[in-house]
């Protein structure tokens, strides 16, 4: 596998699990999964795979941003402005390039990807063979029209659910949500059991404000009950503590939806739809969900 597409699938893994992440974490990923310590790992991570660093070669590509030094992101297209002479570097590697079990993380708006990218069934995955769906990846509807609103949500919710399958949690489907419970994740630890609630919302691309979750309310807001928000235009995934989700959401005072409450998670620019800074912490934050 070339150097570069391992940069990239290690910064996905990486970037979906911690948000941020160092050069060094990059190299470990990449010879704990790929077995590869070559030295031009060190020098593409430094310099060939980061958009906002100068090229002293001839190509290069738009994977990672350092944020400051030594402190790396996921490079975000349409948002991040790559240093001059990189705008057109590419985000992703070719479709081709990159094993199938990690297909998951290629951006299916791509135009250079095949009309119909495979990506193997959960069921033909091994054991040890781990199959992130990162929170920066567009899901294939973008090419689609769904037919409702309410299908839009519930296949996000089955996406959101298999994320936390993935992730290992033991995770049980409600049969209705009429308690505002889509999932409950079991947890065991030390011969003592936990279980939280979680409730998931998604917004979609063609929403009139696709970062904006309005007219909620809050049922017994308590220390197990967490809510995961998805905004397909801003890729990202916000999981927040329904305790933490009253103190920042706003509460509409008049109208017929009196009482409930709104949070916007991402503004709409000319870049596209971009989460706000105000809101960071809860940003692809599973860790939230685990029992330390």
């Amino acid at each position: 596998m070339n150097i570069h597409v391992e940069i990239f699938i290690a910064s996905r893994i990486l970037g979906q699990n911690q948000g941020t992440f160092t050069p060094l974490e990059i190299r470990k990923f990449i010879k704990k999964e790929f077995n590869d310590t070559q030295e031009g790992i060190k020098t593409q991570t430094a310099s060939m795979c980061v958009a906002n660093s100068p090229l002293n070669f001839n190509s290069g590509f738009n994977f990672l941003w350092r944020e400051k030094h030594g402190v790396y992101r996921v490079f975000k297209p349409g948002f991040d402005l790559p240093f001059v002479g990189r705008e057109n570097d590419p985000f992703q590697p070719k479709w081709e390039d990159v094993p199938v079990k990690y297909q998951y993380f290629l951006d299916q708006s791509d135009p250079n990807l095949p009309q119909e990218s495979a990506s193997p069934p959960l069921s033909e995955a091994k054991d040890n063979d781990r199959i992130d769906i990162p929170a920066n990846v567009k899901p294939a509807s973008e090419k689609k029209s769904y037919r409702s609103s309410a299908s839009f949500g519930k296949r996000m919710e089955y996406v959101a659910v298999g994320k936390l399958l993935q992730l290992g949690h033991d995770v049980y489907m409600t049969l209705v949500d009429d308690q505002q419970i889509d999932c409950v994740i079991r947890q065991e630890k030390d011969g003592e059991l936990r279980y939280l609630d979680i409730q998931i919302k998604a917004r979609s691309s063609t929403a009139k404000n696709p970062g904006l979750f309005a007219a909620m309310e809050i049922r017994k807001p308590r220390d197990n009950f967490f809510y995961i928000f998805y905004s397909e235009s801003a890729n990202m995934y916000w999981v927040i503590p329904s305790l933490d989700l009253l103190r920042e959401a706003n509460t509409n005072k008049e109208g017929k939806n009196k009482g409930k409450i709104s949070i916007k998670f991402a503004n709409v620019g000319s870049k596209g739809t971009n989460p706000r800074p105000r809101f960071t912490e809860y940003e692809n934050a599973f860790h939230l969900l685990e029992w330390k």
